[in-house]
């Protein structure tokens, strides 16, 4: 499953900080990833809270899922790009 939302870079620091939040869409979410270098490499913190909204929110078990997976696939590209560099 995958939801079109409209969002905002709300916070950043490069290298440091990126938070965003959801504008216009059925899940209005606020997220924060933060990035702190420690002596195995970098730590990457990633918070995030919302409720759905209207019938979306009859769904929230299956999207609390679904979106625990998705973010899970989207961390570990980016600790791959950070660790190795893009692929092509």
């Amino acid at each position: 499953m995958q939801l079109v939302s409209l969002v905002e870079v709300s916070e950043y620091e490069p290298g440091r900080v990126l938070a965003m939040r959801v504008l216009k869409g059925a899940l209005p979410i606020h997220a924060r990833i933060t990035f702190e270098p420690t002596e195995l490499g970098t730590r990457v913190q990633f918070d995030a809270h919302g409720e759905p909204n209207g019938p979306m929110r009859l769904a929230q078990p299956l999207l609390r899922l679904s979106l625990k997976r998705q973010f899970a696939g989207y961390c570990a590209t980016l600790k791959q790009v950070l660790e190795n560099g893009p692929t092509t």
